[in-house]
């Protein structure tokens, strides 16, 4: 090609380059000026959950059957559900306070017994006293006499002996004087085996008064084991027999459970078995009632020595301390000032209690006492048969007491009354004994009433918890997903949304030791740097970033990963 036409071809060339770089100059300025898209997660004080926590099961630290260690009637039983007390000794054995009956067996013959053996032992004592005198006073009498008859006897032949031998007296003086000597040696060696009788026969006396005291004491004892006590606190989980029924000794009566402290079992790898053995708590959770959640210390009680052949894993016992408590009032009704109580009692209970003549009976704890003048509390917005409200009115109504007293089943006892308005009907229900747990008596308003369950325990056998048993328990801060971390040049940084623009601020990150995709790493600032509440951190898009840098913010995450 001539040179004027190369030239000519630099020339529009260059002409069509000049345009080419110039758009993309332009493009690059838009490219560097164009927002990042990133999502972002504001901060907020939290304890995020440990990736190693694991579901337990509550049971009972301990169960036991408990049985009477005598046979009989059983009189009456408590009833499944209730709280009860346990004997309570020294290292001695003895007892320091005496727990809450639970059981009680028929006592008259063993009343009987117990009388008889009184006389046995009465009889024995004194036979023991006779034999007694008769070894200790009188019988060593006439030995002491016999001795004194004896050497009387003995000077009068040694005085004949010697006159014989004179023939100073007749050979009939001389055999009169040693037959006496020789009856009375007889007598005393007669009266020294009387002596020895009378030592064994006191002996066998005695032996018979300790025996009449270890069949009272036995008779005792029996007598006294009618009555059926625990040997720990606990709560009466199940019942076997009935009042009325003869029950055999060491029979099943009822079974009472351990509820304070309560164990919680868990299934763990084998080598977190090992790391369980030199912890001593484990960090446990669970939800109450009212729906709020409690955090609290469980101790390691025993980690089992061999793994489930079946599962191959370990189960770990922890105990916890169980708390009783009353449930708070609905939030709906927290300003009411009203009374509690647990029960209702229906004036038509006669017919099961086994009195059906007609006439009204309430429970004992019913019924007020003031003075001369008894009432209850009869409620006005329910009749038997209806479905119980939320919350009750009663109004006080005077009665009187009449002479019959029903026990039933052991557990409650129902007094016989009149009313003195004589408009209330069968189909009437008295409330139980009222409790004053939220308010004073003097600020109860006299009307309302709500009726609950009573005391309960925070954590019940066959409930669910969940147990922390990560070594490294989080602490409460702001936590951030790992992917918001930055690490340059040996430093640690996060990004702010500063108000559209990516701000690299320098913090202090606490890395876990066992750190896993989806970490929550707690962050701390350092220097004058600040991180505060709502501050929001950039998480996707970080290593995309540079200080300054536009962002526009296309997802707004939540603590738990979530969207908003």
């Amino acid at each position: 090609m001539p040179r004027y036409f190369r030239f000519r071809a630099l020339i529009v060339f260059c002409a069509l380059l000049i345009p080419i770089v110039g758009c993309q100059k332009k493009l690059q300025e838009f490219r560097e000026k164009a927002p990042r898209p990133v999502s972002v997660l504001p901060l907020q004080q939290s304890k995020p959950d440990s990736a190693f926590v694991v579901s337990g099961l509550v049971k009972s630290w301990k169960t036991e059957k408990i049985g009477f260690e005598v046979a009989g009637r059983l009189q009456w039983v408590l009833e499944p559900g209730r709280n009860i007390d346990g004997n309570l000794r020294d290292s001695q054995g003895v007892l320091i306070r005496k727990g809450t009956p639970l059981a009680k067996i028929d006592t008259e013959r063993f009343d009987v017994a117990v009388k008889s053996a009184k006389a046995a032992l009465d009889v024995a004592t004194s036979e023991m006293k006779v034999a007694e005198i008769k070894k200790d006073t009188t019988i060593p009498k006439d030995i002491e006499t016999a001795k004194e008859d004896v050497k009387l006897a003995q000077t009068n032949f040694d005085r004949l002996k010697s006159l014989r031998a004179q023939n100073a007296v007749s050979q009939t003086e001389f055999d009169n004087a040693s037959n006496q000597l020789k009856n009375q040696q007889a007598r005393l060696s007669n009266l020294e085996a009387s002596l020895r009788q009378a030592n064994a026969e006191f002996e066998a006396a005695e032996a018979r008064v300790n025996s009449a005291k270890q069949t009272l004491a036995d008779a005792e004892r029996d007598q006294k084991n009618t009555t059926l006590y625990a040997s720990y606190n606990g709560q009466i989980s199940e019942v076997d027999v009935v009042p009325g029924s003869v029950v055999t000794s060491g029979s099943p009566i009822l079974t009472l459970q351990m509820m304070d402290p309560i164990k919680v079992e868990i299934e763990v790898s084998a080598e977190l078995s090992r790391e369980l053995q030199r912890r001593r708590q484990v960090p446990v959770s669970f939800t109450l009632p009212d729906g709020t959640t409690k955090e609290q210390n469980a101790f390691v009680y025993l980690v089992d020595p061999s793994a489930d052949a079946s599962t191959r894993t370990f189960t770990v016992t922890l105990l916890i301390i169980n708390d009783d408590y009353r449930p708070a009032l609905p939030e709906a009704i927290r300003s009411e000032r009203l009374a509690r109580t647990q029960d209702a009692w229906p004036l038509n209970i006669g017919q099961i209690i086994g009195e059906d003549g007609g006439h009204f009976f309430v429970e004992q704890g019913a019924i007020v006492t003031e003075g001369d003048s008894s009432y209850v509390w009869v409620i006005q917005n329910l009749s038997f048969g209806e479905t119980f409200p939320e919350i009750v009115k009663v109004k006080r109504e005077k009665v009187i007491l009449g002479q019959v007293l029903i026990p039933f089943l052991g557990n409650w006892n129902f007094q016989q009354l009149t009313f003195e308005n004589k408009s209330i009907k069968p189909t009437n229900i008295i409330a139980g004994k009222l409790e004053f747990t939220d308010i004073p008596k003097s600020e109860w308003d006299g009307e309302t009433v709500y009726i609950d369950s009573g005391n309960q325990w925070m954590l019940r056998p066959g409930d669910l918890v969940s147990a922390n048993i990560d070594a490294e328990q989080t602490k409460p801060g702001f936590y951030v997903p790992v992917e918001a971390i930055y690490e340059d040049i040996g430093s640690t940084y996060v990004f702010v949304d500063d108000n559209g623009k990516a701000k690299k601020t320098e913090i202090n990150a606490i890395l876990p030791t066992k750190l896993e995709t989806g970490s929550m790493i707690r962050i701390e600032a350092t220097g004058d740097n600040q991180l505060t509440a709502g501050m929001r951190i950039v998480v996707g898009g970080v290593h995309y970033l540079n200080d300054g840098d536009a962002i526009n913010v296309v997802k707004v995450l939540t603590g738990k990963g979530g969207q908003k």
